[in-house]
């Protein structure tokens, strides 16, 4: 018994130095994570609020809603606007992009004929995912956000 207590005394403890700095590395480790992209967004009731602004604002043709849209990674209706947006030479053109996306987008909307109220039944899926019930058409419209849950990277039809 003597023994086995002289073994645990034998091992050193981690020094108090050596446990600060583990912490830091898990905190800086999760940091860099997050700044990269890498940390998932958990979806919320926020993210139903943002869908709606996104949608909102591009019905009606307003240009606030740009920020919270991921140009470099939008799809819009089976459109990979991205892939366009990524080609532009410069920050004039990719800002002329999104202005035009935005008028184009309210303009389909008015000749398509619906209204914003036509969209009813916002929720928020299991994956993640934003829709809302067309009933006018039979259909849903789907959203996708960012991995960090603060810009639209997907407006579509659900199949």
């Amino acid at each position: 018994r003597r023994a086995h207590l002289r073994d645990v005394r034998d091992r050193p403890m981690p020094l108090a130095s050596e446990r600060r700095l583990g912490v830091a590395f898990v905190a800086a480790t999760v940091a860099v994570a997050a700044a990269a992209g890498v940390l998932i967004h958990r979806a919320g009731s926020g993210d139903v609020r943002l869908c709606r602004r996104v949608f909102a604002g591009l019905v009606h043709g307003d240009a606030k809603v740009r920020a919270a849209i991921d140009w470099e990674r939008l799809k819009a209706l089976d459109v990979d606007v991205g892939a366009a947006y990524a080609q532009l030479p410069d920050a004039q053109e990719k800002r002329n992009y999104q202005d035009a996306f935005i008028r184009s987008f309210a303009e389909g909307f008015r000749q398509g004929g619906a209204t914003l109220r036509a969209f009813t039944n916002w929720r928020l899926g299991e994956d993640g995912t934003v829709s809302a019930d067309y009933p006018a058409k039979q259909k849903t419209l789907r959203f996708r956000l960012s991995a960090s849950g603060t810009q639209v990277r997907e407006i579509g039809w659900a199949s």
